[in-house]
């Protein structure tokens, strides 16, 4: 539903508030597309929540080497970005994901 509300860039701020709360307690149910999608849905409605972005960090720093493609990894990259939040150990974690697809 957030991905919805992002591409018709209508910031509904009561229900992001919802989603981001609910996305955090369920976020180890998240698969590496959710995961992905979720955080280009917070960088496109340039809605700053910061436990969300957390979450998010942490879930895929433990997935990306194993279960994120080339899409998820560019996603939550962009994402990240786009927030301009710096999370080293996620920018480790793409890295390494980087250098390994490269070789």
């Amino acid at each position: 539903m957030l991905w919805a509300y992002s591409v018709s860039q209508f910031a509904h701020h009561p229900l992001i508030a919802s989603i981001a709360s609910e996305s955090i307690i369920r976020i180890t149910l998240f698969r590496a597309p959710e995961i992905a999608a979720t955080a280009w849905s917070v960088a496109a409605l340039e809605v700053s929540h910061q436990p969300l972005l957390d979450a998010l960090a942490a879930a895929a720093r433990t997935r990306i080497a194993r279960n994120f493609g080339s899409f998820e990894i560019t996603n939550i990259a962009w994402a990240f970005a786009k927030r301009e939040v710096t999370h080293h150990p996620l920018l480790e974690s793409i890295a390494s994901a980087a250098i390994v697809r490269c070789v």
